[in-house]
């Protein structure tokens, strides 16, 4: 029997939907579990009810399905075009509101103008109000310092672009009180003007002694401090120390151990708050001199014997610049019987070195002096470098005279690999993390790099007066620039080991170190 393979699919369909909604068949099997086959009028019985099931939709019947509804998808069309010309047409109906209010703009005025506009409207609300007008200001002279800024922009011209972040050196004396409106001469306390002055000028050279200078300074501080009425000391002295701290780093940027210095006190004044202003002030001096005497002093003596220890007979030690710790460490070896040589290496323009020279000779040690750019001459007589610090960081680096990191440097690249030793209070430790010499610095007076007639009494074949007089005034050469950096920051490979007064430890201890101190500090 042939079968029209529509009427097989429509009956495919239908069986499925019978199927899904579970309901009975109308053609049973004969036989239990055997299906009846499949004949012609089953079929056509099929096709009719399906037909008749599909007869609710839109545009089906039983006789007409298939035209009605190729009609309602013509309608569909033809009504979807009607809408989108529906849609133009309400575009097009859409005009533009008439008859709207134009604004001109309004012309530019300049800051004269401007400011005449303001007085005149100020004049006008006063004069509303019954009150006097107040008076124009004054019109600013541009004249006024032209020299000032000639000079200010003549040294910003002259400042090197890779240290432009640094604080530049600028000349500190009296004139800083006047040209600065934040100081005045009787808001600062003369020992703190005095200090400051001695800082500028490089009397007072050394971490160590800075940091006893500003100890003692504030001490005074302290003592003619008066606490205000309807105030506490332990909220209002911090306030009043503030401008004189500021007025000693405008003077000189402050040492990393100095920073140290101030937190100390700060914290300390902050448990003075169940006190009166007699024992608080009491309270603050016996922890400065505890901090002169526990930080400073005694470490200094207990420093320079553990690297006493380290020195034997017929060392040759190598030393740079001038270091208090050093000094006393190479006292303490001479003192305990031991023959040595000193060798001290020193650089311009500070040359610290012949400070140190005096006092060496003066106790009677065997001294060597000779210049930075004479290392690698020397270096093969070296035994052992000992070399003062600034600071140590956290990561082991040390920042140290300018210098430094080149003779350590040199004594690791030897053939006999020359230990360096620094030595080091733990006052001096930091938290902080630097990997150059560029992230922090201190820059010195340009001005000590020029070689001068008057000065030094220097004056050779190379140069002669009229070349010393043009150097003299470098700021009027357009094409040179003086970079005067006072430290540098040697690598921790270079270094050794470091003398405390903990003892002997290695550079990656310094985290440790500060852990402990900051845990005796919080005892107290």
């Amino acid at each position: 029997m042939e079968v029209n393979d529509d009427v097989q699919l429509l009956g495919a369909m239908l069986d499925k939907k019978q199927r899904g909604r579970k309901r009975t068949r109308s053609i049973k099997s004969s036989q239990p579990g055997i299906p009846e086959p499949t004949t012609i009028d089953s079929l056509k019985n099929s096709n009719e009810m399906f037909i008749q099931s599909r007869s609710y939709l839109p545009g089906w019947s039983t006789d007409e399905g298939e035209t009605k509804h190729e009609n309602n998808n013509g309608d569909k069309k033809a009504n979807g075009n009607t809408n989108h010309n529906n849609n133009n047409d309400k575009k097009q109906k859409k005009k533009k509101p008439q008859n709207i209010p134009t604004f001109k703009k309004k012309p530019k005025l300049s800051k004269a103008e401007r400011r005449a506009l303001q007085e005149k409207q100020i004049a006008l609300k006063a004069k509303k109000k019954g009150i006097a007008p107040p008076k124009p200001t004054p019109k600013k002279n541009k004249n006024v310092n032209n020299n000032h800024n000639n000079n200010r922009n003549k040294k910003i011209t002259k400042q090197v672009e890779l240290f432009q972040h640094l604080p530049q050196f600028e000349s500190t004396d009296k004139s800083l009180l006047k040209t600065n409106k934040n100081y005045n001469e009787h808001d600062i306390h003369p020992e703190i003007f005095k200090l400051g002055l001695q800082y500028s000028s490089d009397k007072i050279v050394g971490s160590n002694a800075r940091s006893t200078a500003l100890l003692y300074a504030l001490k005074e501080v302290i003592r003619d401090y008066k606490c205000p009425q309807n105030k506490s000391l332990h909220r209002d002295l911090e306030p009043y120390i503030r401008p004189f701290i500021q007025y000693l780093i405008d003077c000189r940027e402050q040492a990393i151990c100095m920073g140290n210095i101030i937190n100390y006190l700060k914290k300390n004044i902050a448990n003075t708050s169940e006190k009166t202003e007699e024992e608080a002030k009491e309270f603050l001096l016996e922890r400065i001199d505890h901090f002169i005497e526990t930080r400073i002093i005694i470490p200094s003596k207990v420093i320079s014997e553990f690297g006493a220890g380290k020195i034997v007979d017929g060392d040759v030690i190598l030393t740079h610049a001038s270091s208090s710790s050093v000094e006393l460490t190479l006292k303490k070896a001479f003192d305990d019987g031991k023959e040595f040589r000193v060798i001290i290496v020193d650089s311009r323009p500070r040359k610290e070195g012949k400070s140190l020279l005096k006092k060496l000779v003066r106790h009677g040690l065997e001294c060597t002096y000779v210049l930075l750019n004479a290392i690698s001459y020397i270096m093969s007589e070296v035994t052992k470098v000992f070399v003062g610090a600034n600071s140590l960081l956290a990561n082991g680096q040390l920042i140290s005279r300018a210098g430094t990191a080149m003779i350590a440097m040199m004594a690791n690249n030897a053939s006999s690999n020359i230990p360096v030793l620094v030595c080091c209070e733990a006052y001096k430790f930091t938290s902080k993390a630097i990997l150059d010499s560029f992230c922090f610095n201190e820059l010195g007076n340009p001005d000590d790099l020029i070689i001068s007639n008057q000065k030094n009494n220097f004056k050779t074949q190379y140069l002669d007066d009229q070349s010393i007089k043009k150097l003299n005034n470098w700021r009027q050469i357009d094409n040179l620039k003086l970079l005067h950096l006072n430290y540098d920051l040697t690598p921790i490979e270079f270094i050794t080991g470091v003398v405390t007064e903990f003892g002997l430890i290695p550079p990656t201890s310094v985290p440790v170190v500060l852990r402990e101190l900051k845990q005796s500090y919080e005892k107290y």
